[in-house]
Parts: C-alpha cells; structure tokens; sequence
C-alpha cells in the first residue's frame, strides 16, 4: 500500500511536471490524486476490519474456558462441616452452662463492692443543734412561768363587788348633776335668746319707725345697752355649755317646752311685722357657709344639670292627666367624658298635668324613670321641655271659643227673647209675665254660662316632638 501510494505521488509530480503550463489540467490532475487516495484508505479499512473480528471472538471462546475450568475445580472439592447442637442441661451447672477455663488461667471474678464510708460530722453542725435545743428550753422554760405569774395574779386580786357597786353610784349621781346642770345651763340659754330677740325686735321696730313720737335718742340706748347685756349672757352661758360638753362626763338632758315657746313667740313677732320689714331683716341675716363636696367617681356620675335629648313614644292631651314614655335619642356620657352611661334607645317614663289656664300654651310635663338596656334603672324627679330645653311642650292649642262663647249667645237670646215677643204690645199683663220669664231663665242659665266661660283650652302633643330632660340629681351608674 505505501508502493502504491508513492509511485501515485511520483505519477503526480511528473504529471505535473509535463503539464505547468495548463491550469485546467493541472486542476483535473490533483482531482484524480485525490480520488485515487481515498480508494486507498477504503481498501485498508476494509482489509483490517475481517482480522480484528477474528481476533476478538478468539478472545471471547479463551475466557469462556477459563471460567469453566475454575467452576469445575471449586465443585471437587469437600463440603464444609456445621455444628450440631445438644441438649441443653441444667442441672447441677449454673445459668451460664458449662464453660472450660483454660488452663492454667485463673477465673475472672468480679470483685467485691466496698461499703460507703460515712461522712464525718461536722462540729458546726453539732454546736448548732446543741444551740437550738437550749434556746426551745429556754423558751418553754419562761412560757410556764408566765402561766404561773397570771395564775398568781387572778388568784390574787380578789372581785370587790361593793366597792364597784359604790363607784357605778358615784357614776350615777355625776351624770344626774351634769345633766342638771346641761339642763339649767339651757334653760338660761332660752331664756336670754328670747330676751334678745325682744328687744331686737323692739330695736328694729323702733328703728323703722324713727322721727316718730314714740321715738327718742334715750329709749334708743337703753334699748342697745340691754341687747349689749342679753347678748353678753347669751354668749356666757354658750361658753359655760361648751365645756361642760367637752367635759370626760357628758350627760345631755331635755330642754322642756322652752323651744316651742320661743318659736312660738318668734313667729308672732314676725307676724305683726309688714312685708318690707320683713325683707329687711331677712336681708341682714348671715349666710350659711356650704362645704364643697367631690364628686367620688366621675366615671360613673351624671351630674345634675346633664340634658337628655329624647323623642315622644306617646300623644299628649291635656284633657286629662295621663302617663307618657319616651325614647332616648342621643348617648349620654359620664361626668369625666369617658364613659356611655344612659347609652341611646333607653326608655323614660314620664306623666303630664292636665291644669292648663286660659292663655297657657305649654303642658307641664314631669319624668321619673329612666330604663336602659343594660337592665338598670334609676329614678329622677325632672321637669320636661322642648328641644331648646324650655319648660313644657308646645302643641297645638284648643280654646273652645265656639262652646265658650256659642253658650253665652244662646243663653243671652234667651232672656231677650220674652222682651220680643212683648215689645209690641199694651197689655201690662203680658209685659209683667214677659218680664218674669226673661228674669227667671236669666237665673237659671247664669250658672251655664259661667261654666262655659270656664272652659279650659287642651294642649295636644303629637307623637315625635323632640324634648329635653334635665336631670335634678347625681346619678351614680354602674
């Protein structure tokens, strides 16, 4: 194959050679080489592919024999011996059977646990016990003896009955005296305050009666001087009262009928005063001084004065007095502002007055409960008003001007009508009997028109209004 190749090769280069003029040829040429090399490769190809085929099964039969022959050594040989296992015995031996020990060595045996050492005590702990055991003598040592000392001491201290029975006498008969004297000290108290609310009313008579003829500048001073002297005793037998009520023995007794008759007199006096005499003296007495008190849980107070807005569930006629209930229409809140107390929807129970006069236009209007969901209720006494908070409730108004006063001009055309009749006419007779039945039905139809006059207007209330309720108390709400 390489002959073949290198005389192509030598072919070539003459070819070439001889044909350097001629391209076209020269390409034909080199075509062919090439042509003529690949056939070349084809042929070896196809010359070594039938060898290595060959070569291989050969390959293949040889480790095939190998492998049988080594499978029939291994099968000649002897099969391996097992064991056979006996009857187990277990008498006379122990649970681990019969065991050979090699000779010559000893068994291992396991060796023998030692015993825990005690601790020894610590001294500490000894003086410590000791310590305590003296301290629980000790203290049942002074319980028995104080036992012993209180049983001395009520063995001792006898019960002397008459001299307790002498000091519960003694007792008695200060407490009588002091309220002899709580009592006399009282009765000269009543007496000089009736004294000096004389001659205070005698002072202020003549006061408001100045410039007059039963008035001078001397009756006036000894006036002041004896009201100086009632009012000097008054305060005297304050004081002497005063101690006696801060005394450690303290016994009140009755006043008598002095009270009632000092009022008694005080009123009187007041009596014959005038109506400007009065307000006068009532001007110039002192004021009494209120203590402020706090509001304990604002969280749960709605103060008096609060406005609940509400709406009718019911009519109002003020022919008669009946009972009316409403609904609550906006939340109310605590004192503090934090908490819904009378929340929205709650109910209030009400009643209305049937006294309405001419030329009124409102029904007065009174609530008394309120009802709220939670299943609370609380009582009020609060007057109702219209929604800018007003005293009662408008509606519309009924005089009865057609009852009132269609009456009156029936009755008055009745007592002219017999001077009609007999106007007429010259019989005196007739007159007289005119004039006696327009006399008689004027008497007997006064009573009517006076009852018709007095015919009331009615209020009526539809239902709807809104209206307002202030509250007249603190309401504690939980």
């Amino acid at each position: 194959m390489t002959d073949d190749t290198s005389n192509a090769k030598v072919d070539q280069q003459q070819g070439a050679q001889g044909t350097e003029g001629d391209p076209e040829e020269q390409l034909n040429e080199r075509l062919q080489a090439l042509e003529a090399e690949s056939q070349g490769a084809k042929k070896t190809e196809s010359k070594r592919s039938p060898a290595i085929l060959v070569t291989g099964l050969i390959a293949i039969c040889g480790l095939g024999l190998a492998a049988y022959t080594v499978s029939q050594s291994s099968t000649d040989g002897s099969s391996l011996r097992t064991g056979q296992s006996d009857p187990f015995q277990n008498i006379g031996t122990s649970a681990y059977g019969h065991l050979r020990v090699a000779q010559g060595a000893e068994p291992d045996l396991q060796p023998e646990p030692e015993e825990p050492q005690q601790p020894e005590p610590d001294p500490r702990y000894e003086e410590m016990q000791q310590q305590l055991a003296a301290l629980r003598a000790e203290i049942a040592a002074r319980d028995a003896a104080s036992e012993t000392d209180n049983a001395e001491v009520v063995t001792e201290t006898p019960v002397d009955d008459d001299r307790l029975s002498k000091l519960a006498e003694e007792l008695e008969a200060l407490r009588l005296r002091d309220a002899e004297r709580d009592s006399e000290a009282a009765r000269i108290a009543q007496d000089h305050a009736r004294e000096m609310q004389r001659l205070q009313s005698e002072l202020d008579l003549a006061r408001l009666s100045g410039g007059g003829d039963n008035y001078d500048q001397s009756g006036n001073a000894a006036l002041d001087d004896r009201a100086r002297q009632a009012e000097e005793a008054r305060r005297l037998a304050q004081e002497q009262q005063e101690r006696r009520r801060s005394s450690g023995m303290l016994a009140f007794g009755g006043s008598g009928g002095g009270g009632g008759e000092a009022s008694g007199a005080a009123e009187q006096r007041e009596a014959r005063l005038s109506d400007n005499e009065a307000f006068v003296r009532d001007a110039g007495r002192p004021a009494q001084v209120e203590r402020a008190s706090v509001i304990v849980n604002p969280a749960n107070t709605v103060t008096q004065g609060t406005m609940i807005q509400a709406i009718l569930e019911t009519a109002i006629n003020s022919e008669l007095p009946g009972a009316i209930r409403g609904v609550v229409s906006e939340d109310v809140h605590s004192y503090d502002g934090t908490r819904i107390l009378i929340p929205r929807g709650s109910q209030v129970i009400g009643r209305y007055s049937e006294g309405v006069e001419l030329g009124q236009r409102r029904a007065l209007v009174a609530w008394e409960r309120i009802i709220m969901p939670d299943n609370q209720s609380v009582t009020i006494s609060a007057y109702g008003g219209d929604e800018i908070g007003q005293s009662g409730l408008t509606g519309r108004v009924n005089n009865h001007f057609g009852q009132r006063f269609g009456s009156a001009a029936l009755v008055s055309f009745l007592t002219i009508l017999p001077a009609l009749a007999t106007e007429n006419t010259d019989d005196d007779r007739a007159n007289d009997m005119a004039d006696s039945v327009g006399q008689n039905l004027t008497n007997a139809t006064t009573s009517v028109l006076s009852e018709s006059l007095r015919i009331k207007p009615t209020i009526r209330v539809a239902q709807g209004a809104r209206v307002t309720i202030m509250v007249d108390r603190d309401l504690e709400i939980f």
